[in-house]
């Protein structure tokens, strides 16, 4: 079958038919939050349900070859498979690649049941056996930077690879290097695309999706959609597949519980002994951000940082942009509750902005103590220069190899997020690499 959507979920909660409202962290209800599947192509969810934590990769596939797609969930390299249609108990857990694989979905044998590929740039290692182990085949197809689909697309049974580059689509019907064997443009360039047996004829084809709208072709061709509908929110999270076995494939959402923010004036809690007087703002210039956060084990947690007045707005559409990226933020609380102490709150892997200090290793302020700089989880994203490394109980985590939750990498949903306002990363510098500082000076 074609690609299972994006991915992000063991089983805690569920329920089924409609909109059942179910306790769920920070106060949401399955009317809010969950699985919402549709078994056809109409507006309403025919099977709702809440599946694991919001911050876990979800795949999805037919794992055992009934022909009904269900979640698999994903967290680091380790997969947990359920063949349960709402979720359930996990029946097998392995681990497979690394960490931060590009991980795809797909049957390619032929014999029903979906396994594992994992990407690395135009290299594909594929498993014909749903299960640790070495890769059966590896492949090199198309560039690196290319966008990559997955489908059945001459209905031969078996999936392969199409390569996107803007409104073009490059199909190939074996898996192996070697010329497209078709090159298809449909759509627009900015278009989500999502592939899957809309009409239950054996081959996959492609959607596009604007929004909350999908533009649906039965064929791999130019032309007007076949079917459009309108399904969900536009910031759901979107997945493809056979709910209940009748060889077509549908539409499902995910959607996180709302996030929840406000910026008030500070208390004197908030910066007790990290302010001082003498320090180059006021506490009047001062406000405390409280917003949603996921930390690294997938619980939903309301955080609190203390920040410049007029950086407020911003920081919290960051926060915003990490919350629905499901970056794990571990712990924020403003430093004053660690008194003050940078080291402390580093250890402590703890999130913070605003602290009356100087830079490391000089007298100067530091930015922090405008209140125009942020550290997040600083344990796992340490401070390096030479053979220094702060915390130092982070000096593993100099090796940016790691994909530990909560680690940041270049062009990463977190430095996107911290750049589209202006901010700049530490992790960028030529020396010191300071991992886990962003500001708005470069400083």
């Amino acid at each position: 079958m074609g690609p299972r959507g994006p991915a992000r979920g063991l089983a805690v909660v569920a329920a089924t038919a409609a909109l059942v409202a179910g306790p769920l962290a920070g106060g949401a209800t399955a009317q809010d939050a969950g699985f919402f599947l549709d078994d056809s192509w109409d507006t309403s969810a025919d099977h709702v349900f809440v599946y694991g934590r919001f911050t876990d990769d979800v795949l999805v596939g037919d794992w055992d070859g009934d022909g009904r797609d269900t979640v698999l969930v994903r967290r680091g390299d380790t997969f947990h498979v359920s063949n349960e249609p709402r979720g359930g108990p996990a029946e097998r857990v392995f681990r497979y690649g690394r960490a931060g694989d590009v991980v795809l979905v797909g049957d390619w044998d032929g014999d029903g049941r979906d396994t594992l590929a994992v990407r690395r740039g135009a290299e594909y290692h594929l498993r014909d056996d749903l299960g640790p182990g070495p890769a059966g085949r590896v492949v090199v197809y198309g560039r690196a930077g290319d966008e990559v689909l997955v489908g059945d697309w001459d209905g031969d049974g078996a999936d392969t690879l199409a390569v996107r580059r803007g409104a073009t689509y490059f199909v190939r019907n074996s898996i192996g290097p070697g010329a497209a064997d078709r090159a298809v443009v449909y759509g627009r360039a900015q278009d989500v695309t999502l592939a899957g047996d809309w009409d239950g004829d054996g081959d996959d084809s492609l959607a596009v999706r604007r929004g909350a709208q999908y533009l649906v072709r039965d064929a791999i061709a130019p032309g007007a959609a076949d079917r459009t509908l309108v399904y969900g929110r536009p910031d759901d999270e979107v997945f493809v597949g056979d709910w209940d076995g009748d060889g077509t494939d549908t539409l499902g959402v995910r959607r996180l519980p709302p996030f929840r923010s406000a910026v008030v004036a500070v208390s004197a809690a908030d910066i007790g002994s990290s302010w001082r007087p003498g320090c180059p703002v006021a506490p009047a210039d001062l406000r405390t951000v409280v917003a949603s956060h996921w930390d690294a084990e997938g619980r939903l947690r309301t955080g609190r940082v203390v920040v410049a007045a007029g950086l407020a707005r911003d920081v919290t559409a960051i926060l915003e942009d990490l919350y629905r990226a499901r970056f794990p933020v571990q712990r924020m609380v403003p430093v004053a509750q660690y008194g003050g102490s940078d080291a402390a709150s580093m250890a402590a892997n703890n999130t913070s902005a605003f602290n009356c200090r100087a830079v490391t290793g000089g007298t100067s302020f530091s930015e922090h103590a405008y209140g125009r700089a942020i550290d997040v989880n600083p344990l796992v994203n340490p401070y390096v220069v030479g053979s220094t490394v702060l915390p130092p109980a982070g000096a593993p985590y100099a090796d940016r190899s790691h994909h530990a939750p909560g680690t940041i990498h270049p062009s990463d949903a977190v430095v996107r997020a911290f750049a589209a306002r202006g901010w700049s990363w530490g992790g960028d510098w030529r020396s010191p690499k300071d991992y886990q500082h962003f500001s708005t000076t470069g400083r």
